[in-house]
C-alpha cells in the first residue's frame, strides 16, 4: 500500500507564512508605534527572490532570524506524543469503543489532559474519503478514560453506527501544550498527535491531489494579507509549487 497526502506541502507552507506574518501582527497589536515600512529606503524596490526580501528585513531586524527560528523549534514538535496500539470496537446494540495507547517523552501520558483530542471516522468509496451522499465525517469521540499507565479508552454509546466492516480509517487527532493563536484561529500548538486505523477490508489508495485553490485566492480571503500585491501571490505561488514537486519526489509519485 502507497500512501502520501501530499496537499500537506500546501499546508505546511502556508502554516508557516500565517505564522510569520501572524506574530508580525501580534507583536504590534498594543504598539502604539506603527511603522510604515512602505517608506523605508531598503523596502523601497522591486525585490526578485524571496531571500532578497529577507536580507532587507535583516538590515533593521538583525536577530530576527534567531527569534523565529527559537520559535519554529518551539512549535510542532512532531514524536513528541506518540499513540500506538489504535484499536476500534463495536457492541450491539450501539457503544463504540476506541482504544489506544499514548506516551508523552517517552512516559505513559493521561490523554484527557490534552490540550484538543478527537476521534473520526471517514469512509473510502475506492477513489475519495466521504460518505455516500456527502456528509460530515462521523465522531466517534465518547467519554475518555485513562489508566494511568498510557492505555485510554473512548466509549460512545448511541451515536455512531458499527464501522467495523466499512472500508474506510479511524482517526485521532489532537495537540497539547497551546502557546497561542494567531488571528486566523491558527493555534500554536508544540505538540501534535494523530494515528490512523484502517476498517473494513483495509484502504489501499495513492493520493496525489494538487486542489484547484491557488495561494491568492486563500490569502486574499484574509484581512491581513490584503497588503500583499499581485507580484507577492506569484511569488508564493512559486515556492507552494517548489514544495510540492519535490513532496512528490519524495513520495515517488512522479
Amino acid at each position: 500500500m502507497k500512501t502520501a497526502t501530499a496537499h500537506s506541502a500546501v499546508l505546511t507552507v502556508l502554516l508557516a507564512l500565517s505564522f510569520t506574518l501572524g506574530m508580525a501582527d501580534i507583536a504590534g497589536a498594543d504598539d502604539p508605534v506603527r511603522v510604515d515600512h512602505s517608506k523605508m529606503p531598503p523596502l523601497m524596490k522591486q525585490f526578485q527572490t524571496a531571500s532578497e526580501v529577507t536580507q532587507a528585513c535583516l538590515i533593521c531586524h538583525s536577530d530576527a532570524g534567531a527569534e523565529h527560528q527559537a520559535a519554529y523549534d518551539e512549535l510542532y514538535q512532531d514524536g513528541v506524543i506518540q499513540v500506538t496500539d489504535l484499536a476500534y470496537s463495536f457492541s450491539a446494540p450501539d457503544t463504540s469503543t476506541v482504544t489506544f495507547n499514548i506516551t508523552k517523552n517517552g512516559a505513559p501520558y493521561d490523554a484527557t489532559k490534552a490540550d484538543s483530542i478527537g476521534i473520526y471516522f471517514a469512509p473510502y468509496t475506492g477513489t475519495n474519503f466521504q460518505f455516500e451522499p456527502a456528509a460530515e465525517r462521523q465522531s466517534l469521540m465518547g467519554d475518555l478514560t485513562c489508566d494511568g499507565a498510557g492505555a485510554c479508552t473512548s466509549t460512545l454509546v448511541g451515536e455512531a453506527p458499527d464501522v467495523s466492516n466499512t472500508p474506510g480509517l479511524i482517526v485521532l487527532y489532537g495537540r497539547d501544550e497551546v502557546v497561542g493563536q494567531l488571528p486566523a484561529r491558527v493555534r500554536l500548538t508544540k505538540y501534535p498527535f494523530a494515528a490512523l486505523l484502517e476498517t473494513g477490508g483495509g484502504v489501499d489508495y495513492t493520493l496525489k491531489v494538487r486542489g484547484n485553490r491557488s495561494v491568492k485566492e486563500y490569502l486574499a480571503a484574509q484581512g491581513r494579507f490584503k497588503h500583499l500585491k499581485e507580484e507577492d501571490y506569484n511569488r508564493i505561488q512559486e515556492m507552494i509549487n517548489a514544495e510540492w514537486e519535490l513532496l512528490l519526489r519524495k513520495a515517488d509519485l512522479d
